[in-house]
């Protein structure tokens, strides 16, 4: 047998850092662990009437699969196609994890965003913030929920230990995910994230002739964020680092345009066009809106009267795009400003069964977003073919826009 070095079980199959060999050499231990990724995969999750519970979506469970993609993600499933035309609604709302009487605001929040969802629901984004552990249940337990969306978590992510992002997602839209992750990100000291939904949007385009087996599907995502960005002073330069994270992540090959919404903590006078600093368009002011308006303004109304504002009111909250976006003719729309919850006071001594007194509290501190979004249509360019949006799958019971 010939003479052989002996393998050494810890080496890595590419050469050592510098430091790691030190490390190794001075100590005779294999090198630390890599740092974990700032980003991971994560499911979308559909109500089961069998099972009586949420389960993680499964190939099986999506109709007529459209191609798969080059993703290797052990989560990324088989979707549907949308087309571009498809109508795509987004509310945005921090629901306020801090506030007492969780039980009550949350079905108040959510009575009031079926309201104003309407008929539109299936087709709509719901990116809510500040989701209390105890208020994700009584979400997930609302027969309406439970009918008309999918979601992003079942329970909060390790990183949010007090309250989290969560996203539901219409049905007639939950058929086109691709891909759900969260991005934690690397400058944060609450542990503040964007989980996001990757969509699959047509039509369906193929590199060469569309025939041969040298055809290559190009994947198309419309790439939708929801986020909390650093709260307080403390975090004013803490926020741009956040923004120029989601905007590299914006840059990727497959993002034929992108979306993020939610509370940005725009509290200071630097966070005035920061958005469009970092590349985003603001899709307020892309409405035909001016910054500094009153009716802009997300925060520093809903106020109860134990309460103290920290902050004048301002526009905390936003929506921003990324490339082939807009927002449709109708704007952006401020709503929940006065929402009220109802919380019963019991007598335990009374032998009456109701309740002695009915006191009312804002639902949220934050007033909440909605807007559609329009994709701007493709045009195919030379060495590729198109399946046309009738020979792409689409959502059913699509509404008109």
């Amino acid at each position: 047998m010939s003479s052989s070095t002996p393998t050494n079980p810890f080496a890595d199959p590419e050469p050592l850092r510098p430091a790691m060999r030190t490390y190794v050499s001075s100590f005779g231990l294999p090198p630390p662990p890599p740092p974990k990724p700032n980003h991971h995969e994560e499911s979308l999750y559909t109500y089961s009437r069998t099972a009586a519970d949420w389960i993680p979506v499964t190939n099986k469970d999506l109709p007529s699969p459209a191609a798969s993609s080059s993703s290797s993600n052990a989560n990324s499933r088989p979707a549907q196609t949308l087309p571009y035309s498809t109508p795509i609604r987004i509310f945005s709302w921090n629901i306020d994890f801090n506030s007492s009487s969780t039980e009550e605001r949350t079905q108040a929040q959510i009575d009031y965003i079926a309201e104003q969802l309407g008929n539109e629901a299936e087709n709509t984004i719901v990116l809510l913030q500040e989701v209390h552990p105890w208020a994700l249940q009584i979400l997930l337990d609302v027969e309406w929920v439970q009918q008309t969306f999918s979601v992003t978590s079942t329970r909060l992510a390790e990183n949010s230990s007090l309250y989290g992002t969560v996203t539901f997602v219409g049905r007639n839209l939950a058929v086109a995910v691709e891909r759900v992750w969260r991005l934690v990100y690397k400058n944060t000291f609450y542990g503040r994230d964007c989980v996001f939904v990757d969509i699959l949007v047509g039509p369906v385009a193929l590199k060469g002739d569309g025939k041969g087996k040298g055809s290559i599907r190009e994947k198309r995502v419309l790439r939708i964020g929801n986020t909390h960005l650093e709260s307080l002073k403390g975090g004013d330069t803490i926020r741009p680092k956040q923004m120029a994270e989601l905007r590299s992540w914006m840059e990727e090959e497959d993002v034929y345009a992108g979306v993020v919404g939610g509370d940005f903590n725009a509290i200071s006078k630097c966070d005035i066009g920061m958005p469009e600093r970092e590349g985003f368009v603001d899709l307020w002011l892309a409405s035909g809106e001016e910054e500094g308006r009153e009716a802009g303004n997300t925060w520093g109304y809903n106020t109860n009267e134990d309460e103290v504002c920290d902050f004048p009111p301002g526009r905390l909250d936003k929506i921003v795009g990324f490339g082939k976006v807009t927002v449709a003719k109708e704007g952006m729309k401020v709503v929940a400003r006065g929402v009220m919850a109802e919380i019963p006071v019991y007598d335990r001594e009374s032998d009456e069964p109701g309740p002695v007194e009915v006191y009312r509290v804002f639902a949220s501190d934050h007033l909440a977003l909605t807007t559609r979004i329009a994709l701007e249509q493709e045009i195919p360019s030379s060495g590729s073919s198109t399946h046309s949006a009738d020979q792409s799958t689409t959502a059913s019971n699509r509404l008109s826009t």
